[in-house]
């Protein structure tokens, strides 16, 4: 049964995917995208986001409990973005917490016309992927983004598959993933999507055009969310 809502949910995805946001959604892996997965939206050239976000320990990078996710995200080319992500352990005086666990990662997008859709080109994780030891989420993925408007409605589609690099992790992608949003009045984004090990659901308010908040459930039961600011160098 599981297979074949995945096959189904795919081909519409496909479907659609083929057949213009213009806001950038810190989410909370720290890339641009939906509640976990990545997106090939648009990339507004000079602008920063700086972001923290609770994260369940479903997800967590470090540790067995609830982490603090802190997001630094750079787009100073058309083309463009870099994220640097600190995680730490909430309420731990662990040995290993440290400074924390530091990420790196990095994304090209194509961008789309009026028949493509945009592509999307990624690496996270790039410091655990060259550490031998340490604590690992390192990934590769592929990502195709379509956005369409109905009735002032902007709906996105995404659709891609992510890799493990060296190191199999549980907080990574790897897999085949996919997701929806739809965007009302440019400041309420309603998420759904299948992260290749979770289905996801989550809501993201911008307000002022600078600041987001994300509130999402990880497999439709865990709560994690955030804030990020944002604004144009």
């Amino acid at each position: 049964m599981h297979n074949k809502i995945n096959k189904y949910l795919i081909c519409i995805c496909v479907l659609v995917i083929f057949s213009n946001r213009d806001i950038i959604s810190q989410s909370l892996m720290g890339y641009a995208g939906l509640v976990r997965i990545p997106t090939a939206t648009n990339i507004k050239d000079k602008k920063l986001s700086i972001g923290a976000y609770f994260i369940d320990k479903s997800i967590a990078v470090i540790g067995e409990t609830n982490n603090l996710r802190n997001i630094i995200a750079l787009n100073f080319l058309p083309f463009l973005e870099v994220d640097v992500v600190l995680n730490n352990l909430i309420n731990s005086n662990s040995p290993e917490q440290a400074i924390g666990d530091r990420q790196t990662s990095f994304k090209i997008v194509l961008q789309e016309n009026n028949y493509l859709p945009n592509v999307g080109l990624g690496f996270y994780d790039l410091i655990g992927a060259l550490d031998k030891g340490g604590i690992h989420s390192d990934f590769y993925y592929f990502v195709l983004t379509k956005d369409f408007e109905i009735n002032k409605l902007i709906f996105s589609t995404n659709v891609g598959y992510a890799g493990y690099v060296y190191h199999k992790n549980n907080s990574g992608l790897n897999g085949i993933f996919y997701g929806l949003s739809a965007t009302l009045f440019n400041s309420i984004e309603l998420m759904g999507e299948y992260d290749s090990r979770y289905y996801n659901i989550g809501t993201r308010l911008i307000l002022f055009n600078h600041l987001s908040f994300l509130f999402s459930l990880i497999d439709m039961k865990h709560f994690s969310g955030g804030a990020s600011f944002s604004f144009q160098l």
